[in-house]
Formats: structure tokens, sequence, C-alpha cells
């Protein structure tokens, strides 16, 4: 953002009408630049920041899941890479079953209910 306001400072400067006789037009079309992009910058950082809270708080809330909770970790192949990974296996209380990949981080949405799921406690080693 520095950048374009740096950009804009000097193309403001450059284009003043004080400066440039005749040069309205160019002028005026800096600024309506500008003000699209401040505006547009500003409604992208207040959305930065909702989803910053909206993911801290969906994380807090999470229910960890233990190793003791899942079977696993087995190789299974992934259909779409055509390789093997590595996942445990876990039942919601719902009764929905979940593969949870080894090596992911992100909370898990159960598919059956609302229920989320910390699954940090399942990534520091593929053994039970």
């Amino acid at each position: 953002m520095e950048t374009i306001k740096a950009a804009y400072h000097r193309a403001a400067l450059q284009y003043h009408p004080d400066k440039r006789p005749g040069a309205t037009a160019e002028f005026r079309r800096i600024q309506l630049a500008w003000e699209c992009l401040r505006e547009n910058r500003k409604a992208y950082d207040e959305q930065l920041r909702l989803w910053k809270i909206q993911s801290f708080s969906r994380v807090k809330n999470a229910l960890r899941i233990q190793k003791e909770d899942c079977t696993g970790p087995e190789y299974v192949l992934d259909e779409e890479e055509g390789q093997e990974v590595r996942v445990w296996y876990f039942t919601c209380r719902c009764g929905q079953e979940m593969d949870i990949e080894v090596g992911e981080s992100e909370p898990v949405d159960c598919p059956g209910c609302s229920l989320i799921y910390d699954i940090t406690s399942l990534q520091d080693s593929g053994t039970n």
C-alpha cells in the first residue's frame, strides 16, 4: 500500500492544476483512482480483521481430538494425488466417520453436525 500511496503522491504533484494548467482531467482521474484503491483497501483490511477474529474464535471453541479417540494412522491411497497418505480415523459424537490426514493442521468440521475439532494433538507423530 505504501508503494501505491507514494505513486499517487508523485502523480498528484506532477499533474496538480497549480503546477500544470490544463491537467485538471488527469488530476481528477488520479484522485478517483486513489479514492477507489483506498476504499477497497479499507474494506479488505476490515474483512481480514474479521476473518482473524472468526478464525481465533473457531479454534478456541474447537473440541480437541486425542490419539486415544482415533484408530490409525495407516496408509491409504489418495485417489486425487495417486499416492499413499497417512490418515487417522475418528468417529464424531453424531456418528459421522472422518478421515484426518497426518500433516493437516487446520480445525476439522464434522460433515454430519456443527462440531469443530482441533487436531493438533494428532500431528506431532504418526504413532499411537
